[in-house]
Parts: C-alpha cells; structure tokens; sequence
C-alpha cells in the first residue's frame, strides 16, 4: 500500500485560488486535509521537457509548490536513509523549478512585461518562498542525519511548527500573483482563439518598416501546404526565395529553409503562440536556436510568452478583432503580435532587438497589405 502524506492550511488558499482562477468551485474549511500517494510525489516531481508544450505560470506555481511540501512530508514518514533520500531528491528538483519559473518571471519584470502590481506581488512571493524553502532544507537536513528515533522526532515537529508556517505564508503570498497571472483554463465567458492555419493558395502581402534606417519591405506570402520535417508534420508558406515552416501541432515557426537548404532552425519551435489564446494566458517554454547562415547556436533559449488584450485593430488590410500576444526572452528580443483568429495569422508585429541581440539593435513593424482566402 502506498503511503499518504497530507497537506493543511495550504489547501484552504489552492482551493480558493483555483475557485477564483479556474473557475472550479471548491469547498475550502478551514481544517480541510489533501492526501496524495508518495509514490505519485516522485513520479510527479520528475522535471517535465521544459519544450514540450508551453506551461501556465499560475498553474506550475502552484502545483509545485504543492508538491515541494508533500515531498517534505512523505520524507518524514520515513526511518531510513536509503528511504528518505528519494524524496529528498524530490523536494530538491521540485524547488529548482519553482526558482526556474520566478526568473522567468524576473525577466519578465526586468523587461516590464509584468504590470507594476504584479512585480510587487512576486517580490512578497519570493521572500516568502525564500523563507520556505529555508526552513524545508533545516527539516529535511535534520532528518537525513538523524540517528534516533528521539531526532526524526524533531525533526518532524519542526516540520509541523515552523515548518507549515512557511508553507502557509508562500502559498498566501502566492495566491494574489496567480490570480493576477491566470489559471490553466478560461473562465467561462472568456473569448478564445483556437489553433488554425489558412487553406493552400490562401496569400497575403505585408510591409516591413525597418524603423532609423528609413528602409521598407514588402513581401507576399503563399500558403504552400504540407510537409515533413525533422520527422514533423509542418505547413509551409512561401516568399518566393524562402520557404518558412510551422508546427503543425502548434502553430510556430520552426525553419526556414532555401532551395532545400536550412538557414535558420528552432528546436522544437519559438513558441510565440500557446493555443487556444485568451487574455490573461501566460506561458513559458524553452528552444534551441541555430543560425546556420552566421554559424551561430542559442540552446536552452528561455521564452516567456502572454495574451495583454483583445482588441481591434487597425492595418492597409482592414480592421481585424485581435488577440495581442506579447512574448519575451533572455536574449534582448521582445516581440508583440496581434493575431487575428479571421485570417488564422498575425495582421500586425512588433519586434525589436535591444542592444545585446546577436544581430545588434532594431525595430522592425509590419503589418498586411492584402489578404485573398482560398
């Protein structure tokens, strides 16, 4: 039989977040106990492939924070070294990627992708988990080295004490932030954009500003059809010099290629979009970037990607309604999109390079010209 771990006081502040941010009701007593199977904490604490599909930031937090907790717990429950040491190792993994999806954050605030409030909500967030996390290792130090039952006692009363206070404390401080960065799901009445691509023969035309250096670019787009590649479907549209893929499973860019030719690749896409869009998703995710043109290679690139808004918006094409994505990552690129779910492609763009971009500084805006569906 697999053993049981319960969390209190936490749980109170999950199931009202989840109330409020997923729109799921949950009954919240105050003495309200989860139990969850020890066994499941290490399958769980197991580091997910950061690429293989963009994350919810509100909802990693808190799973994980929940799952830090019960790792400790379940150690605890334990007499022996050999026994313990798997949780532990658990607990670690799991506290490495909370730390991964606060910098994520932190680069977010640093860029000013967050809104003020919600910075001042992650700095009360990461002193609070700072504290928990803390206190978690003295509880889990003192028990790896204990040699009596008289010092895993202990150890299990700090845990209970100081222990759940820190826990409580992170999950409070956690709960406004996530509520400000959104669940895994829409709430009900939530507009959403699902995954799609424009039929073959579908073309557009778009003008590129390339801003400071008084430059334009115009450029007409076919929609080719389907491919394989790199053991992917993809959809491929043309320019008439090169060919760019997407992911058929998700939409991104993946390659572009000329004449047969690679001359830029991400593995497994930059993920820009995360469908279905709706304001107030944000996601992150992680891709390896190769310019083979220049030689050059960006692996573990880290992506931070958020729906700001839906709105109308205004191109030579028309006006579309839009949903604008916003997205970010380490390498000095912020990139806004509004995609309209009309056409199933951006009518606008935004990008630009700051100075510590592999290809220098640059503000590119484009927008469409002339859309013909087929």
């Amino acid at each position: 039989m697999q053993q049981q771990c319960s969390k209190r006081g936490f749980m109170d502040v999950v199931g009202m977040l989840v109330a409020t941010v997923v729109g799921v009701a949950v009954q919240a007593a105050s003495q309200a106990t989860a139990s969850c199977l020890c066994q499941e904490v290490l399958q769980m604490a197991t580091p997910a492939d950061p690429t293989a599909h963009p994350v919810s930031l509100g909802t990693r937090l808190v799973q994980d924070l929940d799952q830090m907790y019960c790792a400790q717990t379940c150690l605890l429950q334990e007499t022996t070294f050999e026994r313990m040491q798997p949780y532990e190792d658990a607990r670690q993994r799991v506290a490495a990627a909370i730390q991964e999806t606060v910098s994520y954050l932190d680069m977010a605030a640093h860029q000013n992708t967050l809104t003020a409030e919600e910075a001042i909500h992650l700095k009360t967030f990461k002193r609070a988990f700072a504290a928990f996390q803390h206190r978690s290792s003295d509880v889990a130090s003192k028990a790896l080295v204990a040699e009596s039952p008289t010092e895993i006692a202990a150890a299990r009363e700090l845990a209970a004490g100081q222990g759940q206070g820190a826990f409580e404390q992170a999950g409070a401080a956690l709960q406004p932030l996530v509520a400000r960065l959104g669940g895994a799901e829409p709430s009900a009445e939530a507009l959403q954009a699902e995954r799609g691509f424009p039929s073959v023969g579908t073309t557009w035309v778009r003008r590129i500003v390339v801003h400071g250096k008084g430059k334009t670019i115009t450029r007409t787009n076919t929609v080719l059809g389907e491919a394989i590649h790199g053991g992917k479907s993809v959809y491929r549209i043309g320019d008439g010099a090169k060919i760019r893929l997407y992911d058929q499973a998700t939409g991104n860019w993946t390659a572009t290629i000329r004449e047969g030719r690679e001359l830029q690749e991400a593995l497994p896409y930059v993920p820009i979009y995360a469908f279905p869009l709706w304001v107030g998703k944000i996601w992150q995710s992680r891709y390896t970037y190769e310019d083979r043109e220049r030689g050059r290679t960006f692996s573990d690139v880290p992506w931070l990607g958020r729906v700001t808004a839906y709105e109308d918006v205004t191109v030579p094409a028309g006006t579309f309604k839009t949903f604008k994505v916003e997205g970010t990552n380490v390498y000095a690129a912020r990139l806004v999109e509004w995609y309209a779910p009309e056409l199933k492609t951006s009518v606008k763009s935004r990008l630009e390079r700051l100075p510590d971009h592999y290809l220098g500084p640059g503000k590119f805006t484009t927008e469409l010209i002339k859309y013909t569906a087929k």
